[in-house]
């Protein structure tokens, strides 16, 4: 299915959908503002399930070849960095409805994870880590690094991650990009639709525009002509460490299609 049918198909669900008396909007006015301001990507799910090794996931001890090195802070070799998540391409090509992604390979991402750290700016590319094999050896789970497991907030609860297309309402609003926010009824009846074509609405997001919350990202990123090469919902993945952050990994077009998925710059976006 490619994005345009996808968003098609979304269209007509919309349509035929009854809503609450207090909705000003007709069905068909509610479809047509979708259309105008939807955005398919992708995003992943936290399920609590069995994760076997190689599977996409958050938390728990990363899947790793023999001979990948455990990732540290820049320039400090004796401070290891906490297992934020780890994706396999492979589970996520088919809800590539853009085609952007490498079809295989494994992604993890690494963070310090200390809640104290986590409402300045302090967690930054120096202090997260991105590692990516196109073509990575056999797989098999990692031991936690001792320095990491006497640190309470490093440890993050494993949860399987599961992936589908999703749609983002995005509008500009006096020259910055944000995300559109309608009525929680109109937006339930945008997340039933998805889910009913196989779809997600979760935890982590895959492709698309990099949104800002704090009006100082949004004119100093920097990477605003960047896709969104991973967000991270960093207060549902681990609130103790990461308090209301957000990991916005961005990613030059270029550089997502030469499949030099390493070459990402970071903004968190620290809670209120």
């Amino acid at each position: 299915m490619t994005s345009e049918r996808f968003l098609q198909k979304l269209l007509e669900i919309l349509r035929s959908k009854n809503y609450p008396d207090y909705v000003q909007q007709s069905p068909e006015d509610i479809a047509s503002d979708v259309q105008k301001y939807a955005r398919v990507v992708i995003e992943g799910e936290m399920v609590d399930e069995v994760v076997n090794v190689g599977q996409s996931k958050v938390g728990g001890s990363p899947d790793m070849p023999e001979g990948m090195s455990w990732p540290h802070e820049s320039g400090r070799e004796e401070s290891p960095l906490a297992f934020l998540c780890q994706i396999n391409l492979a589970e996520v090509q088919e809800h590539d409805l853009a085609g952007k992604l490498p079809k295989t390979g494994m992604l993890w991402f690494f963070s310090i994870a200390e809640g104290d750290l986590a409402y300045g700016y302090e967690i930054d590319d120096g202090t997260t880590k991105v590692v990516y094999q196109a073509n990575p050896a056999e797989l098999s789970s990692r031991d936690i690094p001792d320095a990491l497991a006497a640190e309470e907030d490093s440890e993050i609860q494993e949860r399987r991650l599961l992936f589908g297309p999703a749609i983002l309402l995005e509008e500009v609003d006096e020259g910055v990009l944000e995300q559109k926010r309608y009525d929680c009824s109109i937006e339930d009846s945008i997340t039933d639709a998805v889910r009913s074509l196989g779809g997600r609405s979760g935890t982590v997001r895959m492709l698309g525009n990099p949104h800002y919350f704090r009006e100082e990202n949004q004119v100093d990123s920097g990477n605003e002509n960047e896709t969104v090469l991973l967000e991270v919902d960093g207060y549902s993945v681990a609130s103790l460490a990461f308090g209301e952050g957000t990991f916005i990994w961005t990613i030059h077009p270029e550089k997502l299609s030469e499949g030099k998925l390493e070459k990402t710059t970071l903004v968190f976006e620290p809670g209120s």
